[in-house]
């Protein structure tokens, strides 16, 4: 009996999220556009980085996140996922964007990635050195995607998992960054399309994270005006130990029912599509 082949997305249906652009002369000025449509894209491309992510991690964490444990009284593993929380934010949702409207995906070494950020962790500049890859191949765009998740994790886990941030939480925070990509994009779409949506993502996930896709889900909601994409993580990033009034909708820890319940509510105050 032949194997089962896994079930393939549908590119077009992911690429309909982003509007149709003109092509543009280089990953920089496609990282700049994003940040125009959305100030929430705040990764730059640059030549080359004053500072290395990687480097400063090695040097700083570890007494910072003790600081922030003192100044919380949280454990280091709390802060510590917090903060990968954070990063991870700043870099994947425009990663995502940037693969599906532009077609471009970066290469990623240990100087790759630079910022600037504050005494007390807080990341005021995030950016990515190199010119990039750029393709119209999903498969080409889809396998050095999955090669920079690979890398990054190579890069980073063990640094994080000296803090108490176990693999599972790292990919969490990781798989839940990239479903942003699609869910900023994803706040009104017609109603017939939102479930369609969903899968389709959820496809393109595991294949690109094959390992660790089921951490994380996007889901629609919709009702007969218009419809959006959510997350529910399988995952806790432990931000409800540092205030559970603000704890994320997107949590595990969120009831299903209550999760589905909050965002079909913000589509009454949506614009139909």
């Amino acid at each position: 009996m032949m194997d089962k082949q896994p079930r393939r997305y549908d590119p077009a249906v992911i690429a309909s999220l982003w509007p149709v652009v003109e092509p543009v002369s280089s990953m920089a000025e496609a990282l700049a556009q994003l940040s125009v449509q959305d100030k929430r894209h705040e990764l730059q491309g640059l030549p080359a980085n004053k500072t290395s992510l990687y480097d400063w991690l090695n040097q700083h964490l570890p007494p910072l996140m003790a600081l922030h444990a003192r100044m919380t009284g949280l454990k280091v593993a709390v802060c510590a996922s917090l903060w990968h929380k954070q990063l991870v934010d700043l870099l994947f949702p425009t990663l995502v964007a940037l693969r599906w409207q532009f077609g471009y995906v970066p290469s990623l070494s240990r100087n790759a990635i630079g910022l600037d950020i504050e005494e007390n962790g807080r990341i005021t500049t995030i950016s990515i050195a190199g010119s990039g890859f750029c393709s119209n191949d999903d498969i080409e765009l889809d396998q050095r995607l999955a090669t920079l998740l690979r890398d990054f994790g190579e890069l980073f886990t063990g640094l994080f998992v000296e803090q108490s941030v176990n693999g599972k939480r790292f990919w969490g925070n990781l798989g839940n960054a990239l479903a942003q990509g699609f869910t900023r994009q994803g706040v009104q779409v017609k109603p017939e399309r939102a479930t369609a949506l969903a899968e389709h993502i959820n496809l393109w996930m595991q294949q690109i994270m094959p390992e660790f896709a089921k951490l994380t889900e996007v889901k629609a909601v919709a009702d007969s005006a218009t419809g959006a994409l959510y997350v529910r993580r399988h995952t806790c990033c432990l931000k409800y130990k540092l205030n559970r009034a603000r704890m994320c909708k997107t949590c595990i820890l969120v009831d299903e029912q209550e999760q589905y319940d909050h965002y079909r509510q913000a589509l009454a105050h949506a614009t139909p599509v």
